[in-house]
This record gives C-alpha cells, sequence and structure tokens, in this order.
C-alpha cells in the first residue's frame, strides 16, 4: 500500500511532529501543580513529581528514577 506522503515531505513532516512534542514538553515544565492537576487524570504526587522534575536541579539530575 503507497503512502500518502511522498519521501520530500518526510523532512517536513518530521519537523512539524518535533516542533509539537518540543512544546508540549515546554508547556508542561512551565506548567504549575494545580495546572497539571486540572488538565489531566493524574495523581498529586505525580504532579508533584513532574514539577520537581522540571524546577529543582538536585531531582532531575539525580542518576535515580522514580
Amino acid at each position: 500500500m503507497a503512502s500518502s506522503w511522498s519521501r520530500s515531505d518526510s523532512p517536513a513532516r518530521d519537523l512539524a511532529i518535533s516542533s509539537t512534542a518540543i512544546g508540549s514538553i515546554e508547556a508542561i515544565s512551565r506548567a504549575t501543580k494545580d495546572q497539571i492537576l486540572e488538565k489531566t487524570d493524574l495523581s498529586a504526587e505525580k504532579a508533584e513529581i513532574i514539577t520537581r522534575f522540571f524546577r529543582d536541579p538536585k531531582y532531575y539530575l539525580s542518576p535515580k528514577i522514580i
């Protein structure tokens, strides 16, 4: 089955997908715990982990992943 986009479209498509992903990560990194709780179904503990990950260098530079 043929693809609906040609090889020449692939770099542009990849760039668009990458830009969207980067924008999403940036938005999450700026969100407060309350905003994360409001817009997702995550627990308060998970929202706290996410906010700490993006704001606390001791947390995000540690070798242990929780």
